[in-house]
C-alpha cells in the first residue's frame, strides 16, 4: 500500500501475510505438543494447558472424546497435560493440522503470482518454505 501499487496487489500482498501467519501460528501450535521442552525453551503442551485449543487438539477433539473432559476440568489433576499430549499423538488431529497449514502456505505462494519474478518475491517464497520445513 506505501509504494502505492495497485489494490490487486496490495490485496494479494495482504492474503500472503495472513495466510502465512495463520500457517506459522498452526505449525508452532503442532510443535507445542510434539517437540521437546528443550527444543522449544518451555515445557511442552503450554499453549494447551493456557486454555489455547489448538487445530490440532480440536481435531483430535472429534476421535477422542477424553480430551474433552480433560480440557472441561481445566488441567487440575497432575497428569492432566502429559495424558492430553499423549491422546492427541494418538489421534489424527496433528496430520490434519498439518494439512492445514501446508492448505494456508499454498494460498500464500498462490498470492504471490502477482508478482514480477525478482529477488524479493524469491525470499518471501523461500519464507513460505521455510515455515513449512519447520514440521520436519
Amino acid at each position: 500500500m506505501l509504494s502505492k501499487n495497485d489494490n490487486y496487489i496490495a490485496t494479494q500482498l495482504h492474503l500472503y501475510g495472513k495466510h502465512l501467519g495463520v500457517a506459522f501460528q498452526i505449525i508452532d501450535d503442532i510443535l507445542d505438543i510434539t517437540s521437546s521442552s528443550i527444543t522449544l525453551g518451555k515445557p511442552g503442551g503450554t499453549d494447551l494447558k493456557n486454555g489455547n485449543l489448538t487445530a490440532a487438539c480440536l481435531f483430535a477433539l472429534n476421535e477422542n472424546k477424553q480430551i474433552k473432559l480433560i480440557i472441561k476440568r481445566e488441567f487440575v489433576e497432575n497428569n492432566d497435560l502429559k495424558e492430553i499430549v499423549k491422546l492427541i499423538k494418538q489421534t489424527k488431529g496433528i496430520l490434519k493440522a498439518k494439512d492445514l497449514a501446508k492448505e494456508h502456505l499454498q494460498t500464500a505462494l498462490s498470492c504471490l503470482k502477482c508478482l514480477k519474478e525478482s529477488e524479493n518475491k524469491k525470499n518471501l517464497e523461500n519464507l513460505t518454505e521455510y515455515i513449512l520445513n519447520r514440521l520436519y
